[in-house]
């Protein structure tokens, strides 16, 4: 695939999805119902016998395009801040807040939440927040799962997020 060392160099680089409140949130069509930002996705999880790597031969592919920004900005459209998050940042009196996520992309291809992680590497500690990203990388459409030796594998992810206060 003539775009694998591009998105080698790509999936090295770092993505920042900024979010603040409600304004990339995609807005329901005529007589739909807005769901919750913090709405209950079901739990997925990487094949336990595939190992998960960090770096393949044949990255994972999102989308049409096969771009992780494709990816970064599907993630942008769905991320809705959750209200606490706001409140403790403008508390707080800092603008911003980065937040790394940790994810999965598994042989299959689904996106499976792994972990939220803070500036300093601790976990998140605001439950509704987790609950947010978590909704987020769980809802992602499926991948092309990654190719090493033959065989698909599992290669993780790890995404900053930045919450703005404004």
């Amino acid at each position: 695939m003539k775009y694998s060392k591009l998105l080698c160099f790509v999936l090295a680089a770092i993505m920042t999805v900024s979010v603040c409140g409600e304004t990339f949130a995609k807005k329901p069509k005529d007589g739909a119902a807005e769901k919750p930002a913090a709405e209950q996705v079901a739990d997925k999880n990487p094949d336990p016998n595939a190992p998960t790597l960090m770096q393949v031969r044949q990255m994972p592919v999102f989308g049409k395009r096969g771009s992780l920004y494709e990816f970064r900005e599907w993630a942008q459209r769905q991320m809705k801040c959750p209200k606490s998050t706001l409140s403790a940042l403008r508390q707080s009196g800092k603008s911003s807040m980065s937040v790394t996520v940790v994810f999965v992309v598994s042989t299959d291809g689904e996106a499976c939440f792994e972990k939220a992680l803070n500036a300093d590497r601790t976990p998140v500690a605001d439950e509704e927040l987790v609950r947010e990203l978590k909704r987020v990388v769980n809802l992602s459409p499926k991948w092309q799962p990654a190719v090493q030796d033959g065989r698909n594998v599992n290669v993780r992810f790890s995404m900053p997020v930045i919450f703005n206060a404004w």
